[in-house]
């Protein structure tokens, strides 16, 4: 932790991405450490609150508004009403979003190769992935990984140079 506050009295308007990765995995251990129905608590309409455990338990499913509405008991066009209305996106926008955030998590804390990620995050072409990830974070999965990489690396000669 020591790494990110000098990083951030030098440069108080820059987080580089390796802090940030890291600041990230913290917080995630973190949040790791409540179970999940202490998050039911914040969301007003248990009915989403279930869908939304669904869907992080089967990210790497096909996850289609008909199978989600049938969890919450719902209409189909109903549940999706509601479920834009609580988390100011669509279903598939959100599942869109916790699935590059896995895949994020892959890249930085696995040695899975890219086709692997991309069936765990419930993209069975690599390539729509690649497009999807791309879109999302502005790199393709294979640079996301060789920049973390190399920021690792330098941040690991910064510290050995340091001792």
């Amino acid at each position: 932790m020591q790494d990110i506050e000098t990083e951030r009295i030098a440069n108080p308007n820059v987080i580089s991405l390796y802090s940030s990765m890291k600041i990230n995995g913290l917080l995630i251990f973190a949040l790791q450490q409540f179970k999940s129905e202490s998050w039911d608590l914040s969301m007003p309409d248990k009915r989403i609150a279930r869908v939304l455990r669904y869907i992080d338990e089967n990210i790497n499913t096909e996850l289609h508004n008909a199978v989600l509405s049938d969890k919450a008991s719902m209409a189909t066009n109903s549940f999706a009403r509601l479920f834009r209305n609580l988390m100011q996106q669509t279903v598939q926008q959100y599942i869109q979003q916790k699935r590059i955030e896995k895949a994020i998590k892959l890249l930085h804390y696995s040695s899975l190769g890219i086709e692997d990620i991309s069936a765990a995050c419930g993209y069975y072409d690599r390539h729509h992935f690649s497009k999807v990830f791309k879109s999302q974070t502005g790199f393709s999965p294979v640079r996301y990984r060789k920049r973390i990489s190399g920021e690792f690396l330098t941040a690991l000669n910064s510290i050995n140079n340091n001792c």
